[in-house]
């Protein structure tokens, strides 16, 4: 179906997302542990369809990741959407995570999910991001 960048600083949040991603039947799952070692994974490979990011990693966090696509002339043209998963208790707030996605969108990002989700939350952002019913 569709390959996932999976960006997530957490091994064990790495391992269970890869396995709900996995029950919604997408065809591959690629991981990386931080923005950096995903840029440069998105150079190497063109069968990415969508990124699913922690906002907050080192060396490089989500937001930086994303300015860097954009800002990468190989990569600026790629309409990727990107999926921001946090644990910042402020994004749980509906209204908050409106305001920041207000700015967000310009940098490709097509929704934010706070964890704990569950597998029919990635479903969801997932379907919005890729405009397929996953």
């Amino acid at each position: 179906m569709f390959t996932i960048l999976l960006v997530e600083d957490s091994s064990a949040i790495r391992a269970i997302v890869r396995q709900q991603l996995l029950g919604l039947k997408m065809r591959e799952v690629v991981m990386a542990a931080n923005g950096q070692e995903a840029l440069n994974i998105l150079k190497k490979r063109d069968d990415i369809d969508a990124v699913i990011s922690d906002w907050h990693m080192e060396p490089m966090d989500g937001l930086s990741f994303c300015t860097a696509v954009q800002k990468n002339p190989r990569l600026k043209g790629r309409q990727l959407p990107v999926i921001f998963i946090t644990a910042d208790p402020k994004l749980a707030d509906d209204d908050t995570r409106d305001k920041v996605m207000e700015s967000a969108r310009r940098l490709g990002i097509v929704d934010i999910v706070t964890k704990p989700f569950t597998q029919d939350a990635l479903r969801a952002a997932l379907s919005k991001g890729l405009g397929f019913q996953v």
